[in-house]
């Protein structure tokens, strides 16, 4: 099968064909041929070999617009979701800012298009710019191996892992934001028999248990409302959700959050904003959100660039400003 055209703003990246055997000639190089262990091309006649081992749907050749061929790069072995990320650049054509427009664009076609969960990347600890490379892309440090097998070599290796920004549970430094479950109550007490949590929210505050359960039965079932856990404690502090716009615009999810008491004032909002406005890019092409008389939500909301467009009647007490984020 192979692997479909992406182009980018510099770049065209297209399958790799037996015919690119004399293109891949930039990996029989010093600079990657040196460091590269014997499962990788040491000769030309070995570049074929290579080409067949790593042809698919999910490896490209790297091109310019003109078509000349500089690198090639791949998500490989994908398995359970999860995919191992791959790119050589010609050394002729680095530090030109191609491998980060063609990694960019391979990660989103892998995230947006496989829905694969997440992206793992395997680079020697010595190779700096390729670990910075990795960084900028978004890839996070998970550890760093002494004397690990690279490609059947010895050598320190640094382990790197990005997640699908568009698929649930989303993990940020501290938090995971997931579906409710049966066992939340206890997270969701400290937030909905809280006046000074719900009233600000636009919700209503439980009087009894049976009201909560109630709760917990709702959040359950909704498809645009999602827990939002502390990683370390595994304790949920708060619920952040997408729902329906307050002026009906099918492409447009309202933004909506509230957090327990306990949890404020420790950047845990802002955090789960970053991860949920990413997220929403997968189906929705703007954000809106709607305030009533609360001025720490509405600093948060243009903190993250949601500008007031209008108002929206709120029963018959009057107008809420509307709030409205383009997506990108």
């Amino acid at each position: 099968m192979s692997a479909p055209t992406i182009k980018t703003e510099r770049l065209i990246l297209r399958n790799i064909e037996k015919e690119d055997a004399n293109n891949l000639k930039y990996l029989l190089c010093p600079e990657i041929e040196n460091n590269s262990g014997p499962y990788m091309p040491h000769n030309f006649d070995q570049l074929a070999e290579h080409i067949q081992r790593i042809s698919g749907d999910t490896a490209w050749g790297i091109t310019l617009c003109n078509g000349e061929f500089i690198g090639d790069i791949g998500a490989f072995s994908i398995k359970d979701g999860v995919a191992e990320m791959a790119w050589y650049l010609d050394p002729k054509h680095q530090r030109c800012g191609y491998a980060f427009e063609a990694g960019k664009a391979v990660i989103k076609y892998c995230f947006k298009e496989l829905c694969i969960k997440s992206i793992s990347a395997e680079i020697e600890a010595n190779n700096i710019s390729s670990r910075r490379l990795a960084e900028k892309l978004g890839f996070k440090l998970k550890n760093i191996e002494l004397q690990a097998d690279f490609y059947g070599k010895k050598t320190d290796v640094s382990y790197y892992c990005i997640n699908n920004p568009f698929v649930l549970p989303l993990e940020t430094e501290r938090l995971i934001i997931r579906r409710w479950q049966e066992g939340d109550i206890d997270g969701l007490r400290e937030i909905v028999f809280d006046p000074d949590v719900m009233i600000p929210a636009g919700g209503g505050v439980c009087e009894s248990e049976e009201d909560c359960k109630n709760t917990l039965s709702f959040l359950m079932k909704s498809k645009g409302d999602y827990a939002v856990q502390l990683k370390d404690r595994g304790v949920v502090i708060g619920n952040i959700c997408l729902n329906g716009d307050a002026k009906k615009d099918k492409n447009t999810k309202n933004l909506g959050y509230c957090f327990a008491k306990a949890h404020w004032n420790k950047g845990y909002l802002s955090e789960a904003l970053c991860a949920i406005i990413e997220y929403a890019k997968g189906f929705a092409t703007a954000l809106s959100a709607t305030q009533h008389n609360n001025e720490k939500s509405e600093y948060i909301l243009k903190k993250f660039g949601f500008k007031q467009v209008d108002s929206v009647k709120r029963g018959e007490d009057g107008y809420d400003p509307y709030y409205l984020l383009e997506l990108k």
